[in-house]
């Protein structure tokens, strides 16, 4: 029934003419044709309309009033309303209560200024405001002021997720959202509905704040397609914190976008970005776009810091990386184009890495396992500075390996190969393929002096790392070395370039001295050819299969046929044959065989004389 009253009398009359003004006027009759009956009333007034054929006889809307009265023009005053609207299944879709309003019989709009409550789509959307505005026409719908809604339900729904589950991977669908804003629209049309100013969202383990909050909505269905996040959006989800201009998030790819200027913060980390991606399901964090991250570490260092300390550097870090775009799970990170690492640590010299792609991996506890850099890969820390086409450091046994051709420099020291490794428990550097070692010298006849500790220590004299032009070069080239603290070991076609000597053999052993004072210990063997030179003296070739130099006692022993021959002429050979460098006497075993030439001196048969003091 349209509408009851009392039809006794003139009120009758008054009430019939009303009744049937309302029943025609949509069919048939303008807005102008239709004047208001003063003090007409009625009570329980019904407005319905029903969906187009073939479905004519389903109702699409429907406004019901406890009561209703002519207002202005084709506007009709009522209290105790509610509007609703049906789809062509007859499942409510909208419900709309309030206490005082006014409806519009040719537009079919409703209005008022009061309180009202709206319920969407069996209560799964509940909302409460002051003043709105609704189109029938068009599905719009406004609400002015203080808006206040309750998401129920499963309106957005994880990927995969079963639609009879109560709880899913996301963690929303199994709890309340609350939205508070200044205003709301829901445009039917579009599929959208909108909290403007102020707003506010919560859930258990979220809080978002921003200006506009849109859910666009399918026709059919009930899941939200996407929703929209837009001016100073703020985002707390767990302990993830994030500020943004604008967000996207995408139920069906389980993603939130934050994009404009996005910073964040999580833990003990924070980052910044052109924009943010958060895999919500996988828990992947990605940025893009002038991307940078900084964390503190405690415990052991995040780059490898060679140096005699380099086991026992533990502590706090802070370390910041930027690059073009990072991505971060829970045990992986890895960072896209130009990369910088820096890591400083409480005290002591920071340490940086440079590079095209960074791959950082930890455990399930959060420890360091490994550091993958590649492309254009240069470390450096304090004077040493390594570079490579690859750097790879595995934390559990405290190694670094660079794949080249890498080389590497300590302050005035320097060196080259296809391949080198740092031993940073042991304070151990190997170098393979091609490699090379120069490092400086002091301007006296000591043999190999001073090359100093393993690289990432002080070079002993030269803590500057600075030479000028009387600084005399070691350079030392062979298939591979290995520097320890103790030790200096090269192997393979070993050539040697010193301003008093140069060597060829197979394989040299260096032991350099305690604290590095004095001359080295040297072993030469396989093929060995030296050639050694003075100031003032004639030069001396000597070949044998091995040459063992003690620097305690000055003595250089020849074994292995060794042959000694001077620029003189002079030549001999013995089993074996030692030179005493501080008397310059040599002494042999076995059988000797000699010519000595003496130029225009007069002939002598005195062994021949290496250069050096008497």
């Amino acid at each position: 029934m349209i509408g009851r009253g009392n039809p006794a009398g003139g009120q009758g009359a008054l009430y019939f003419c009303f009744l049937v003004a309302l029943t025609v006027w949509p069919v048939g009759m303008s807005a102008a044709d239709l004047r208001p009956l003063p003090g007409v009333v009625l009570r329980d007034f019904v407005w319905p309309e029903y969906h187009d054929p073939p479905h004519e006889r389903q109702l699409r809307f429907r406004l019901q009033a406890a009561q209703a009265e002519p207002g202005d023009g084709a506007w009709v005053r009522v209290r105790k309303v509610v509007l609703e609207r049906f789809d062509l299944e007859g499942q409510r879709e909208w419900w709309i209560g309030c206490d005082h309003g006014e409806f519009h019989t040719g537009t079919q709009e409703a209005r008022s200024d009061g309180s009202l409550e709206v319920r969407l789509r069996v209560d799964r959307l509940r909302l409460q405001g002051q003043g709105f505005l609704w189109r029938q026409t068009n599905m719009w719908l406004v609400v002015s002021n203080k808006v206040q809604a309750v998401l129920r339900g499963r309106w957005i729904e994880a990927p995969g997720a079963e639609s009879g589950s109560s709880t899913n991977r996301l963690g929303i669908d199994s709890d309340e959202m609350r939205i508070e804003s200044v205003q709301f629209t829901y445009n039917g049309m579009a599929g959208r509905a909108e909290f403007a100013g102020n707003v506010r969202a919560v859930r258990s383990n979220l809080m978002l704040r921003c200006e506009r909050l849109q859910f666009r909505l399918p026709h059919r269905g009930m899941r939200v397609d996407q929703v929209v996040a837009e001016g100073q959006v703020i985002v707390d989800w767990g302990d993830l914190h994030a500020e943004a201009d604008r967000g996207l998030f995408d139920p069906v790819r389980g993603q939130l976008a934050l994009v404009g200027q996005v910073r964040w913060r999580r833990a003990e980390a924070s980052g910044a970005a052109d924009s943010l991606d958060l895999d919500l399901t996988g828990e992947r964090l990605f940025a893009r776009g002038n991307a940078s991250l900084e964390w503190v570490r405690t415990g052991r260092n995040f780059l490898p810091r060679p140096g005699p300390n380099a086991d026992a550097l533990l502590g706090h870090f802070r370390i910041v990386i930027r690059s073009a775009e990072y991505q971060i799970t829970s045990t992986q990170a890895e960072f896209e184009g130009d990369v910088e690492a820096v890591e400083t640590p409480v005290s002591g010299p920071a340490g940086r890495l440079t590079c095209r792609t960074l791959r950082v991996h930890t455990a399930s506890g959060g420890e360091l396992e490994s550091v993958v850099a590649s492309r254009d890969v240069i470390f450096e820390h304090d004077q040493l500075q390594v570079t490579g086409r690859e750097a790879v450091y595995r934390a559990r046994l405290n190694r670094l390996e660079v794949i080249g051709p890498t080389h590497w420099k300590d302050g005035p020291r320097f060196g080259s190969g296809n391949r080198a490794w740092f031993d940073l428990a042991q304070h151990q550097v190997g170098v393979e393929g091609d490699a090379e070692l120069v490092w400086p010298r002091p301007p006296t006849d000591a043999l190999l002096a001073l090359a100093g500790p393993p690289p990432g220590g002080r070079t002993p004299g030269s803590e500057d790392g600075t030479t000028d032009e009387t600084t005399f070069w070691t350079r030392i080239r062979c298939g591979a070395y290995v520097w320890s603290r103790v030790q200096m070991d090269f192997t393979g076609g070993v050539q040697v370039e010193d301003t008093t000597m140069e060597l060829n053999c197979a394989q040299l052993t260096i032991h350099p001295p305690l604290e590095s004072q004095g001359d080295p210990d040297l072993t030469a063997t396989g093929d060995v050819v030296i050639h050694v030179r003075f100031p003032g003296q004639p030069e001396v070739t000597a070949t044998c299969q091995e040459a063992r130099y003690e620097a305690d006692t000055a003595v250089l022993r020849l074994t292995g046929q060794p042959v000694i021959e001077r620029e003189d002429g002079s030549r001999f050979t013995a089993e074996a044959v030692e030179y005493h460098r501080r008397t310059g006497v040599i002494t042999t075993v076995g059988s000797v065989r000699a010519r000595v030439e003496r130029g225009a001196l007069p002939l002598t048969n005195a062994l021949p004389g290496l250069p050096g003091p008497r």
